[in-house]
């Protein structure tokens, strides 16, 4: 991709295709139409495309093309940080939580520990059904 050539890409911003088309093609993610570019036009794009890919890929629990060992990994370290939290009673939540009332703040903390005891067991649900379709698949 020289500086001065153009370039054919999905020109929606929401869209995560970065992948080069040709004149006429439509993207395969959104269905627009490729348009054409100046090659650092499509390469800004294209970074703030992966950006935006990254960004969401951080605040997931799981993404399909992890492994089961990340997962397990995963789950073993909410586990521990879980059973830490309720042991030190360390709960470092929001700022403005020492101007609550006793009551919201009991309320607050027994939240705190729901949510993460809800990111667990969604990525323990994930390994089940990873687990049940490789199971499936074998006796297929």
């Amino acid at each position: 991709m020289g500086i001065l050539s153009k370039t054919y890409i999905c020109p929606e911003m929401e869209c995560p295709n970065t992948v080069e088309g040709k004149e006429g093609q439509v993207c395969p993610e959104c269905g627009t139409e490729y348009k054409k570019m100046a090659s650092i036009q499509a390469k800004n794009l294209m970074v703030f495309k992966q950006d935006q890919i990254n960004a969401k890929s951080k605040n997931m629990l799981f993404k399909k093309d992890m492994f089961d060992g990340e997962l397990e990994f995963k789950i073993t370290n909410d586990m521990d940080k879980l059973a830490k939290d309720e042991a030190d009673k360390d709960w470092k939540i929001w700022e403005d939580i020492s101007s609550f009332e006793p009551e919201a703040q009991t309320t607050a903390l027994g939240l705190k520990t729901i949510i993460e005891q809800n990111k667990i067991i969604i990525r323990q649900n994930e390994l089940i059904y990873r687990q049940l379709k490789k199971f499936n698949e074998k006796s297929s």
